[in-house]
């Protein structure tokens, strides 16, 4: 249960993971050395299984399945554009301004549409949704390394696959939690 959103400015996230009746802190985004940022929704662990595989190349084959109970999917975004892979490895454009993902979802996007931050919807999702909370992680993209990000969805219909330059067992860019 979590909530993701997007600006195009910023990507931010609650800090909530549930497993059964347990509320647990949980960090559900990574920068990357490019300036890109991957977010995740769903359980925990499969967010994490997702990262793994896009950082090892995000081969089709490789696509981790989804467990029966959990819906999971990934969001990989920058300043410019945002993709998701959701239930395939075939990513998905995000045509508008904003989006948000994950429990709290209509919640955010209500306070985007109103004017909101990312970092403002998430805090609204956190009030109003039983299934979010603990806190605000924000990454903006202006303190993002800027070099030109790959365009995901040209690579993936030239059936190219991700670099490998990014070592899967790194954490890149530990996030950070700000607090009001």
């Amino acid at each position: 249960m979590s909530i993701v959103v997007y600006d195009r400015a910023a990507i931010a996230s609650d800090n909530q993971a549930i497993s059964g009746a347990l509320r647990a802190f949980a960090h559900k985004m990574r920068k990357l050395d490019d300036g890109r940022v991957l977010a995740w929704t769903g359980g925990q662990a499969h967010g994490l299984a997702l990262a793994r595989w896009f950082l090892e190349g995000a081969r089709a084959l490789m696509f981790p399945s989804q467990p029966p109970d959990d819906w999971c999917r990934l969001i990989v975004a920058s300043k410019t554009r945002a993709v998701v892979y959701e239930g395939s490895p075939d990513p998905q454009e995000v045509y508008g301004p904003y989006a948000a993902w994950g429990s709290g979802r209509d919640f955010a996007l209500g306070a985007l549409a109103l004017g909101a931050t990312a970092y403002q919807a998430v805090e609204v999702a956190n009030t109003l949704c039983v299934s979010c909370g603990f806190g605000v992680t924000v990454f903006t993209f202006d303190e993002c390394k800027g070099h030109e990000v790959e365009d995901e969805m040209k690579k993936f219909k030239r059936g190219e696959l991700h670099s490998g330059r990014v070592n899967a067992l790194q954490v890149l860019g530990k996030p950070r939690s700000w607090a009001r």
